[in-house]
């Protein structure tokens, strides 16, 4: 028999998983986000890499390739962002 871990916890996103630790992270968020997990209109959190200046939550208005999409502030303030999918949560 597989090795459970110490429990189950619960993701928000992706459902029950096994935990080594008390605080173990979700493995799926902690591989990161993937195109094929977006789609225009889904709302992420995107992490600025230049000293967190413009991080917070958008919406995806295109996806541009594998590795790169464009976002849309919620907050209505205007514009878009050209971003790595690599640096949304």
């Amino acid at each position: 028999m597989a090795d459970k871990g110490i429990g189950t916890a619960t993701c928000e996103k992706h459902g029950d998983y096994n935990i080594d630790e008390i605080d173990s992270p979700c493995p799926s968020c902690e591989d990161g986000l993937t195109v094929d997990d977006l789609h225009v209109g889904a709302e992420v959190y995107w992490n600025d890499p230049d000293n967190d200046e413009c991080s917070g939550y958008y919406k995806v208005h295109h996806i541009s390739t594998d590795e790169i999409i464009i976002l849309t502030p919620l907050d209505g303030s205007g514009g878009i962002t050209e971003v790595f999918i690599s640096e949304l949560s």
